[in-house]
């Protein structure tokens, strides 16, 4: 998947996590454990959260599945613990099986049936991204990852990667994800038309408005006629 597309067909960049697929399993299964060490839940996801983000954005690029294990061997340190490193083997299988939300699939569906190319841009690797396909159905036509850019989101690399692998310069194109500062700041500074998926309810910043904000895909198809 990675020869350069010259075609015109419309398309839609997708995030994956939080935007198409449900992440919520990986957040319960920190909670629980931390309940059983004792810990406040919230505090235990937020620190992984934390240390995700500084060794997404603080080192030199690794695998996701490497930062996944450091961020939890962080919390472990940060708690004085020794229960979260241990979830990495579980913690990457919670990955693997991650689902799609229930308005996902339709919606992926109801756009191939309309001639849009489906492209999945994502902060992971490979070998999961491959098992995202499959739970979408295998309605996604291509992909980029983490371990194919050398790079997290919002770096703009991955951006002018996508943007190159994909012809987006000569195509109609629109981004959709959940994310604000990894995707919509991005798009953003690309120049990209860009929808976000508020799924949370959260405020919008005004200093950065998407061209289009909805609460699930299902009102996406009215943000492309």
């Amino acid at each position: 998947m990675s020869k350069t597309n010259t075609n015109t067909t419309p398309i839609l960049t997708f995030d994956c996590y939080g935007t198409l697929l449900d992440t919520r399993p990986f957040y319960a299964l920190i909670e629980s454990e931390a309940r059983k060490a004792g810990l406040d839940p919230k505090e235990a996801t937020s620190a992984f959260c934390r240390w995700e983000d500084r060794l997404m954005y603080g080192e030199p690029y690794c695998s996701y599945e490497e930062i996944l294990r450091k961020a939890l061997a962080w919390c472990d340190w940060e708690f004085h613990t020794d229960v979260f490193e241990k979830l990495h083997a579980k913690a990457l299988d919670v990955h693997r099986n991650f689902k799609p939300f229930a308005d996902v699939v339709p919606v992926l569906k109801q756009l191939k049936e309309k001639g849009y190319q489906i492209c999945l841009m994502s902060n992971t690797t490979d070998e999961l991204i491959k098992a995202h396909h499959k739970a979408l159905e295998d309605l996604p036509d291509e992909w980029l990852s983490a371990e194919m850019t050398h790079c997290y989101k919002p770096d703009l690399s991955f951006f002018r990667q996508a943007e190159t692998q994909w012809n987006l310069k000569n195509r109609p194109h629109i981004h959709v994800a959940k994310g604000y500062w990894w995707d919509m700041s991005p798009a953003a500074k690309m120049d990209w038309r860009a929808v976000w998926v508020n799924r949370s309810n959260e405020p919008v910043n005004p200093d950065l408005v998407p061209d289009a904000i909805i609460s699930d895909l299902t009102f996406l198809m009215d943000q492309l006629s």
